[in-house]
């Protein structure tokens, strides 16, 4: 055989590989049937590519079985910004890249705000202060996942949403909560 032949051969096997393995992701993402309640107001996002602030006072009155996310907000202009309190690791998780909290009891009624800054830095903030931060890269494209998104419940609701077109000091968000 030809070294071109063996070469066409091995790029065909190259790309089977690829198709049965993007496959099988699809394929346990699907089964894994991960659920959010999804408690954005989709009407409302960032105005500033820059820099920006967004604040939530949120309800969280318990954590209905089966669900593994809340979803408090997701950018539409930053595309892969949201904000998510993961139930099984009781934390939020924020930014791009992707900030995580500690441990938070998130029932009751809290504030959550993000901030961030083009070329700078990003922060999460859960009742005035500070629980996670990071540099900014300015927001990712995510691959489809499969989640399976439940709207909000009884269980948790936003209770109000603001939005600012600049980074909020912790001293400004501590007057706000």
């Amino acid at each position: 055989m030809s070294k071109e032949v063996i070469r066409t051969d091995v790029l065909k096997k190259l790309v089977v590989v690829f198709i049965l393995s993007f496959v099988m992701v699809t394929v346990i993402s699907l089964l894994d049937s991960r659920q959010e309640i999804n408690l954005t107001q989709p009407e409302k996002d960032f105005t500033n590519k820059e820099e920006g602030t967004v604040v939530m006072f949120t309800i969280v009155n318990d954590l209905p079985d089966g669900i593994k996310y809340l979803t408090f907000f997701k950018s539409k202009l930053l595309q892969g910004i949201s904000i998510k309190y993961v139930i099984k690791e009781l934390k939020l998780k924020a930014g791009a890249p992707l900030m995580n909290s500690e441990e938070l009891n998130i029932i009751g009624r809290h504030m959550i705000a993000y901030t961030y800054k083009k070329g700078d830095k990003q922060a999460l903030y859960f009742d005035g202060e500070k629980v996670a931060s990071g540099n900014f890269n300015g927001g990712l494209i995510f691959p489809l996942t499969g989640f399976v998104v439940l709207e909000g419940t009884e269980s948790a609701k936003p209770e109000k949403i603001e939005f600012y077109d600049r980074v909020l000091t912790k001293k400004e968000l501590k007057i706000l909560y």
